[in-house]
């Protein structure tokens, strides 16, 4: 952690909560709620666990600072890079940085922030899928848990987490549309997708920086920029407040298509129709048409998920009893 914890600095911002949470201790029991939310707390750690599992050679590398905050059923998580601090061919990883290494950083050019800062968007869009994963995790064998479906927002751009303190414009982006989308998504917000497209540009400067700390080959990095948890979708929206505008300006001024996050990437491929069918389960309209529209909404996105995502696991997806494991923090 950077020396001085008052001082704020760039990093990546997720704000999320459930959908139909009011009044779930009606359902369900108490301890049940509080043993499915314990999953999802273990599971918003769990990205290292599926980093080690899946990309070995990464997960020594890539290091990253995380805060994880929960208030009921709304789950704020901040991350941010361990910087790289470069030097003649190599980088080292420094976790107490001075000012001086700052500003060596700062000097170093865009393709090294972007690719310092793209280590913490990674992290968060995968902690993300695990939470979300983790909502879903044992449903099958568990059924008296609840399951959850999450709405959110992620953001990019300045942050302090002090203390219980969560302050900063990346957490005020969230907080203006993290409860804007029409159903079950978890989107980005402008200053994280005009983040992530610089990534995408500068890709293979990113690959090829990263690749010079000598720990990581080129396919190994490849792999790791597809950023698989994420892909575009015209995601229905309540409103458009400043923020909740697209940015993906391919499709013209009429195109809504959006960043989100999959819900179901931390699952295997082959387990998607039925994680769909157990996450339209739970959207009981009880003749609500808020709900009812909400419930339409997700059943067409989780369609399309289905049909187009690409899955997280190279090179073959886990069994689910995998899956689950790695979400619910045990080791194989």
């Amino acid at each position: 952690m950077p020396q001085d914890s008052r001082k704020a600095r760039v990093g990546v911002v997720a704000m999320i909560d459930a959908l139909a949470f009011k009044g779930i201790w009606k359902r369900h029991a108490f301890e049940h709620i509080l043993e499915r939310l314990e999953h999802i707390k273990q599971a918003a750690g769990q990205e290292r666990e599926h980093l080690r599992k899946n990309f070995p050679k990464l997960a020594g590398a890539l290091k990253y600072e995380l805060e994880v905050r929960f208030l009921s059923d709304t789950i704020v998580i901040a991350a941010r890079s361990h910087p790289l601090v470069w030097g003649l061919g190599r980088a080292m990883a420094v976790d107490n940085m001075t000012e001086e290494d700052w500003k060596k950083i700062s000097e170093q050019g865009e393709s090294q922030r972007l690719a310092n800062e793209f280590i913490a968007l990674k992290a968060v869009a995968g902690i993300l899928a695990n939470v979300q994963g983790a909502a879903l995790a044992g449903a099958k064998g568990r059924p008296e848990l609840p399951l959850l479906n999450y709405r959110g927002a992620v953001a990019y751009g300045e942050y302090l987490v002090h203390d219980n303190f969560l302050i900063g414009q990346a957490v005020d982006d969230c907080a203006s549309m993290y409860e804007e989308s029409d159903g079950a998504f978890v989107v980005f917000h402008e200053s994280a997708a005009d983040f992530w497209e610089q990534c995408q540009r500068a890709r293979e400067t990113i690959e090829s920086v990263i690749v010079r700390t000598g720990q990581i080959t080129q396919q190994d990095i490849k792999s790791y920029m597809h950023l698989c948890e994420v892909l575009t979708y015209r995601v229905p929206m309540k409103s458009e407040p400043k923020g909740c505008l697209p940015t993906l300006g391919t499709g013209g001024q009429n195109d809504k298509s959006r960043y989100v996050i999959n819900p179901l990437a931390r699952f295997p491929k082959h387990e998607w129709a039925d994680m769909a069918e157990l996450i339209l389960r739970q959207m009981d309209t009880r003749g609500d048409a808020a709900v009812e529209r909400k419930r339409k909404h997700t059943a067409e996105f989780l369609t399309f998920v289905n049909e187009h995502a690409p899955t997280c696991f190279p090179p073959a997806p886990p069994s689910i009893d995998e899956a689950v494991r790695i979400l619910e923090g045990e080791r194989a």
